[in-house]
C-alpha cells in the first residue's frame, strides 16, 4: 500500500495519467474506517482513463482515509498478435499534490494489477493511505 502525508492544512489534488491503446476508464473513492467508499473523481467518457487534476478535500478530511484509485482498461479491440506488447506498453500513473512534500507520482505495481484469463481486461487498483 502507498502512502501520500497530507500534512495539517493543505488542499490536496490528485490526477489520473493513463496512456494505452485499450480504452480506459478511471474511478477514484474515498475510503474511511468501515464506512462506504465515496466516489471523489471519475474520467470523462473521452478521457482516454484520465482525471485532469481535481481538488478532493482539505488535510482534514483526508487524514486516516484510504484514496482508491481503479482503473479498467477494455483490450477487446486488440488485434491478438499485438496483445501482449500492448498490455506491456501501457503506463497507469495517479499523482498527489499539495501535501508538505509536494507532488507524488504513484504507479502500480504487478501486485495492483489484474488480467483476464483471456489477457482482454486489465484492471488496475492502488490504494493511498493518507497520513498525517
Amino acid at each position: 500500500m502507498a502512502v501520500y502525508k497530507v500534512g495539517s492544512s493543505n488542499d490536496i489534488q490528485i490526477s489520473a495519467f493513463v496512456d494505452t491503446e485499450g480504452i480506459a476508464k478511471t474511478s477514484v473513492f474515498q475510503k474511511r474506517g468501515s464506512a462506504s467508499k465515496v466516489g471523489i473523481a471519475e474520467s470523462d467518457k473521452d478521457s482516454g482513463g484520465n482525471i485532469p487534476t481535481t481538488h478532493i478535500g482539505n488535510s482534514i478530511s483526508l487524514i486516516n482515509s484510504f484514496i482508491i484509485f481503479i482503473t479498467s482498461i477494455d483490450l477487446s479491440q486488440i488485434d491478438k498478435d499485438n496483445l501482449d506488447s500492448v498490455i506491456d506498453d501501457t503506463e497507469v500513473i495517479y499523482t498527489f499534490s499539495g501535501g508538505p512534500l509536494g507532488q507524488e507520482d504513484i504507479t502500480p505495481t504487478s501486485n495492483d494489477i489484474i488480467l483476464s484469463d483471456d489477457k482482454r481486461v486489465m484492471t488496475f487498483i492502488k490504494i493511498v493511505d493518507m497520513l498525517f
